[in-house]
């Protein structure tokens, strides 16, 4: 029993030593009822910060009393904004991309207006979790008829914020 007291006690010291150099630590303890441990531990680390997205490493240590010992990480992208991308090809004829970024879970309306501000074409109108996203309109209005060329708006509207781009349509 000694021997499993001092085991945990240098591998609490262990997680508590790597983890200071992190920016949020997450610690766990769990007994079981037949009085083995197991030790866990989460670090979340800043590595890069780039275009208004935060790469999150994620580094998990397990201890655990029956030597099954772990280290684990994965990477994660969490966007910091809302962001609204250039539509490409533009311009275009007759397919276009729409790609928008959403930094946390919304209600995301994405509509197409033509140069006078009526609405020719509704894209999406529901919840989206955080993320990059795509879209790919074909150039028609909400009755699926082509629509001639020029000046369009596309519009990408959150519950916090509304983006608006311009994009041409050759014909």
């Amino acid at each position: 029993m000694k021997k499993n007291l001092n085991n945990l006690f240098i591998n609490l010291i262990l997680l508590i030593l790597i983890n200071l150099i992190s920016t949020l630590l997450y610690f766990r303890i769990d007994l079981t009822e037949d009085k083995k441990y197991s030790i866990s531990s989460t670090s979340k680390n800043i590595i890069n910060e780039i275009d208004d997205v935060m790469y999150i490493k994620d580094l998990i240590l397990s201890f655990r009393e029956d030597n099954n010992s772990s280290l684990s990480s994965k990477n994660e992208l969490i966007p910091r904004s809302f962001t609204l991308h250039q539509n490409y090809p533009n311009p275009f004829n007759p397919l276009t991309t729409i790609d928008y970024t959403l930094n946390e879970r919304s209600r995301v309306y994405v509509a197409i207006y033509d140069i006078s501000g009526r609405l020719v074409k509704t894209l999406l109108n529901g919840p989206q979790s955080a993320g990059n996203k795509s879209l790919v309109w074909n150039s028609t209005n909400n009755k699926n008829e082509p629509l001639p060329g020029g000046l369009y708006i596309y519009s990408v509207s959150t519950e916090n914020s509304i983006h608006r781009k311009k994009m041409m349509l050759l014909k």
